[in-house]
């Protein structure tokens, strides 16, 4: 919750970390394929080299150790400080919080202004067929992947989509970043054109 009692939603929290971390240790930054652009914005605010990994805490502190990143995490909250030790931490994440808002003398609110807004959706999908099927449609109404090590994940002009198969369900899960609202409504549909599945979530 910020001071006027919104709930700005979690990818702000490895973001605003991020954006606090790189203020006292330049690094690069590894976050992944998931995780909100704001993450890359706050690197790029430093001067910062970003990096993405696959899904999952293993693969995102694999990816830190690889290239020499000292901060990163998962954008559902979950900070990774390798100054601290190599895995989330929730209390790590709430003191750099409380730790950047009082030496920028700002809220929350002010800070999260400071950031584009973007809007993310995330849905999650029962397939008629197997997601490996579904590639080749994906690939021809997208374009070219921008990364297949997780699933796979398209760049678009101001944002991106990233479809995978769950690793702890039997759905394939869509999560979409854009700008506009109805950028998110145009690609979920072209997603259900082409997958033709049911919507579980």
């Amino acid at each position: 919750m910020d001071e006027t009692g919104r709930a700005p939603g979690e990818e702000y929290t490895v973001a605003l970390a991020i954006d606090h971390v790189l203020t006292h240790r330049p690094s690069p930054v590894v976050v992944n394929m998931s995780t909100s652009n704001l993450a890359a914005v706050c690197a790029e605010r430093h001067g910062c080299t970003f990096f993405r990994s696959p899904v999952g805490e293993v693969n995102v502190v694999e990816e830190m150790e690889a290239r020499g990143s000292s901060i990163g995490g998962e954008g559902n909250g979950g900070v990774i400080d390798r100054e601290c030790h190599p895995g989330r931490d929730s209390a790590v994440a709430a003191a750099y919080v409380v730790s950047l808002l009082r030496e920028r003398d700002c809220t929350l609110s002010e800070w999260i202004a400071t950031l584009p807004a973007l809007r993310m959706r995330k849905m999650k999908f029962r397939l008629e067929g197997t997601f490996e099927a579904l590639r080749p449609s994906l690939e021809s109404e997208f374009g070219i992947p921008s990364d297949v090590r997780d699933g796979i994940r398209f760049d678009t002009p101001s944002g991106w989509l990233h479809i995978r198969p769950s690793g702890t369900e039997p759905v394939v899960r869509l999560i979409v970043e854009d700008s506009e609202e109805a950028v998110l409504d145009s690609i979920t549909e072209r997603f259900i054109r082409i997958a033709g599945g049911a919507c579980v979530e």
